[in-house]
């Protein structure tokens, strides 16, 4: 802020702080409020901007799981040619870890925040992405 005072400027600093605003509600999650848990899949609830405990849930779940390797790409899932007269060595299928679902109740809704790096090119082809959607569907 500046004041100018028989001209001389003054400037006064203003402390700042860093706070993490939280966000509105989703209207869908106000709805289902009451007696339901929730799973939230690539959600950390500390660091998240939503609130979970204040939505009034019975529980929520917090769907823990190893991220996919930075090194895995694309065209180790899908590669262009696919040996299958077996010329060079057996069949392998690149695994993609997946969540203990044993270790998690029941849930009623479950909630996936998927990685969007849109407009970048290839952001569809994202494997982390493949892998959150795996993981929310298996839920089910």
């Amino acid at each position: 802020m500046e004041k100018k005072t028989a001209g001389v400027v003054v400037r006064e600093k203003r402390r700042t702080t860093t706070t993490t605003k939280k966000e509105k509600t989703p209207a869908i999650l106000k709805r289902l409020q009451g007696d339901i848990s929730i799973g939230l899949v690539n959600i950390n609830e500390e660091n998240d901007s939503i609130d979970w405990k204040s939505i009034g849930m019975k529980s929520t779940s917090v769907v823990e799981f190893e991220r996919v390797s930075d090194n895995f790409e694309w065209k180790d899932l899908f590669p262009e040619w696919i040996d299958e007269e077996e010329e060079n060595e057996g069949p392998s299928c690149p695994e993609i870890p997946m969540p203990d679902y044993s270790l998690y109740e029941e849930v009623d809704v479950v909630v996936a925040r998927v990685p969007c790096r849109q407009p970048a090119k290839g952001w569809a082809r994202d494997v982390f992405r493949l892998q959150v959607h795996f993981s929310f569907f298996s839920f089910f």
